[in-house]
C-alpha cells in the first residue's frame, strides 16, 4: 500500500545524507562535484518547503518550490550528460560574471570591492573555455521537455506546464496578487492568502528531493543509495528509474 506520510519519506531520504558521503565522490568527476552543489541546493530548498508548511505559510513556498525543481532537474541533467552539462554551466557562469565585471567597471565602482575581487573576476572572464554542445539545456523549459515522460501522454500534466504555473507564484503576477483580494460586490481585501495549501507541499518536496537523490546516486561511486531509494520509491509510488531522454531531445 502506498504511504501518504510524506514527511516520513523525506526523513528517510535525509537519513542517507551521512557525514561520510563525501567518500563516494570522485574528485576527478566534474559532474559529481557540480552535482554535489545542485543536490544540496535541492536538500535545503525542500527543507525550506517543509519548514514553511509546518509554519502554515504554504503561500511562501511557491518560489522555493520552483527553485527546488530547477536544481533537482539540473542534477538529472548532470547525471545524464556529465561533462557536457558542466561545460554549458561553466560558459553560462563566465558570461554572467563577465557582465557583472563590465557593469561594475562602467559604474566606476571597484573601490567598493577588495582588489583581489577584480583580479579574480577578470581572470574568470579571460579564461578560454571549451565550446558547449548542451547549452540549449540551460533553458529550464528545454531541460524539462528533454526528460518529461508525460510530455505527450493524454491526461498527464507536462513538467513545462507545471513550471509555468510555479513561475506565476515566483514572480509578480495577477495570480499572486489575487491571493489577497477578490473583485466583486463588495470587493474583498485579505491580509492572509485566500487559499491555503494550493499544492501539496510535502508531497512535492518528497518528489523533488527523491528525484535529485536518484540522479546523484548515479554520480556517486558505487551508487550507495540504490536499495534505499528503491524502497522509498515503492513505498511512496515514485518512479524507480530516472527519466530517459525523450525523442527529439
Amino acid at each position: 500500500m502506498t504511504k501518504t506520510n510524506h514527511l516520513e519519506g523525506l526523513d528517510q531520504l535525509r537519513a542517507l545524507l551521512t557525514p561520510d558521503l563525501y567518500q563516494h565522490v570522485d574528485a576527478g568527476d566534474r559532474a559529481a562535484l557540480v552535482g554535489w552543489g545542485t543536490l544540496f541546493s535541492t536538500v535545503h530548498y525542500t527543507d525550506g518547503m517543509v519548514r514553511l508548511h509546518q509554519a502554515e505559510n504554504c503561500f511562501a513556498v511557491g518560489p522555493i518550490r520552483r527553485s527546488a525543481m530547477e536544481y533537482a532537474m539540473t542534477t538529472v541533467w548532470l547525471a545524464d550528460a556529465g561533462d557536457a552539462a558542466v561545460d554549458a554551466m561553466n560558459l553560462a557562469h563566465q558570461d554572467k560574471q563577465g557582465k557583472l565585471l563590465d557593469g561594475i567597471t562602467a559604474a566606476n565602482a571597484w573601490d567598493r570591492f577588495p582588489a583581489e575581487a577584480q583580479a579574480i573576476a577578470q581572470a574568470n572572464k579571460d579564461t578560454q573555455l571549451p565550446k558547449a554542445s548542451e547549452s540549449v539545456y540551460l533553458r529550464m523549459t528545454h531541460q524539462l521537455d528533454r526528460y518529461d515522460v508525460n510530455l505527450d501522454v493524454d491526461g498527464k500534466i507536462p513538467l513545462r506546464l507545471w513550471y509555468t504555473a510555479e513561475s506565476q507564484m515566483a514572480h509578480p503576477s495577477m495570480i499572486g496578487a489575487q491571493m489577497f483580494f477578490k473583485d466583486g460586490e463588495p470587493v474583498e481585501l485579505h491580509m492572509m492568502p485566500r487559499h491555503g495549501e494550493v499544492v501539496p507541499c510535502l508531497h512535492i518536496a518528497l518528489i523533488l528531493l527523491y528525484t535529485a537523490m536518484l540522479a546523484y546516486n548515479q554520480l556517486l561511486t558505487g551508487s550507495p543509495w540504490t536499495d534505499d531509494l528503491l524502497a522509498v520509491a515503492r513505498t511512496y509510488d515514485l518512479d524507480e528509474v530516472l527519466p530517459a531522454r525523450q525523442s527529439g531531445n
